[in-house]
């Protein structure tokens, strides 16, 4: 890229293109599906006040932290999907072909990219997506026909949302609800069956996770019982990559200052884990306890020598209750925060994950006022949509406390066919 203002095409290029090839590679994985996380990542940023246009001037490079967002990664990787979709794959593959011989060992902005897609389909590539790189593009289709049931954006490469009328959305919520229903996790909670596709090991582990976090007795016991397995014999494959998870939270659910045996045990399975991503695994549940010392000691580890910054870059799940205690725990130790994580992204990452779980304008406004002592370039941007979207989730549930309480709708939507 010639300078900072085009990173999207770096970053937002680089996430389509490991999707791409992917695709290629493993078909079976139908990987465009999971790029949907994508997509959703840049629209739900895309709608606060507080967005910013995908290709941002910078004038100075220490501004550039504030835009390693999911607007340059997740939007603009979604954006060069749907430009791929609309094109063709041929014409938007031979394109590539052209534009990266052309600028080999060289610089290039977004508009050499756009100039050599024209050339070779004959759209007016820049005219057309100047809207999607220059200006803040919350999109929404509306569709309202109620005599005929459309799905609009179909395979999801569009980046917009389409506002269906309640009584279509209805019609596809309800389905929803059909198939969950129908198809019992018991097919999906146990250990993995040959041949089963991709989709379903996602779901075991996102099934199973939930199960433990909402308390289920029998899942839980039977996490616990692996993960007591697995201290005998790290290679049992009882305790797979898909249940893993399950049994971290399992462990640190039963965590507390006086029941610390399998949170001791879990410490030392970090220690000893040879690769990093077994180390984020870890991290990102080992704060996922109900008590809150527990909580308090887990955060203060953090902190420690024993995590290395490139082991910390994921988000962490925080027992719901306890976030307040987390925001209490950063005010008093933001010095020693800022010290660890300097200026770079897990800085921007520890203030998001933090902030964003805040459920009240006091809270926000109580962040607000804490940092406006402590302005940072780095965070700047990410405080004030964190702080956004913690109101707008005030907003909302003031919203429902108006209206008909959440179960009645889920049940009129269901009965709606």
């Amino acid at each position: 890229m010639e300078w900072w203002t085009d990173l999207w095409l770096n970053e937002g290029f680089a996430t389509w293109v490991s999707y791409t090839a992917t695709d290629i590679l493993f078909p079976e994985w139908k990987i465009w599906s999971q790029f949907l996380q994508q997509t959703t990542g840049g629209l739900v940023k895309d709608a606060l006040e507080q967005s910013h246009q995908i290709e941002v001037e910078i004038h100075q490079a220490r501004s550039i932290l504030e835009v390693f967002d999911d607007i340059s990664y997740k939007k603009g990787s979604a954006v060069i999907r749907m430009l791929q979709s609309y094109l063709g794959d041929d014409i938007f593959q031979k394109s590539l072909s052209s534009y990266i011989k052309r600028y080999s060992g060289k610089n290039a902005k977004t508009e050499d990219l756009w100039s050599v897609l024209s050339e070779e389909s004959g759209v007016k590539v820049s005219e057309m997506m100047d809207v999607w790189t220059k200006d803040i593009s919350d999109l929404v289709d509306s569709f309202d026909n109620e005599q005929l049931w459309v799905k609009i954006n179909i395979y999801q490469s569009g980046f917009y949302r389409v506002n269906y009328e309640d009584k279509l959305a209805a019609l596809d919520f309800g389905r929803l609800l059909s198939i969950i229903a129908w198809k019992q996790p018991t097919s999906l909670v146990g250990d993995s069956i040959p041949g089963e596709d991709h989709f379903s090991a996602l779901l075991r582990a996102e099934i199973l996770q939930a199960l433990v976090i909402f308390g289920h007795d029998q899942t839980q016991k039977e996490a616990l019982d692996r993960f007591q397995t697995s201290l005998n014999d790290r290679n049992t494959p009882l305790l797979s990559a898909d249940t893993k998870g399950a049994a971290y939270i399992a462990v640190m659910r039963n965590a507390s200052i006086s029941n610390r045996k399998d949170f001791e045990s879990l410490l030392n399975v970090y220690r000893e884990a040879n690769t990093v991503q077994e180390k984020e695994r870890i991290l990102r549940f080992l704060a996922s306890s109900p008590d809150p010392d527990t909580v308090l000691e887990v955060l203060n580890f953090f902190l420690s020598d024993e995590v290395f910054i490139c082991s910390s870059r994921s988000g962490y799940y925080i027992w719901t209750y306890w976030y307040k205690i987390a925001w209490i725990w950063l005010k008093e130790n933001w010095d020693l925060i800022l010290s660890k994580y300097g200026a770079g992204l897990l800085l921007t990452h520890f203030v998001r994950d933090i902030v964003t779980p805040l459920c009240s304008n006091e809270k926000a406004d109580e962040v607000e006022e804490f940092f406006a002592s402590r302005v940072h370039p780095a965070i700047s941007m990410t405080l004030k949509q964190s702080t956004a979207q913690v109101r707008i989730k005030v907003r909302w549930v003031e919203h429902i406390r108006q209206q008909q309480s959440v179960q009645e709708l889920v049940k009129e939507l269901a009965g709606k066919k």
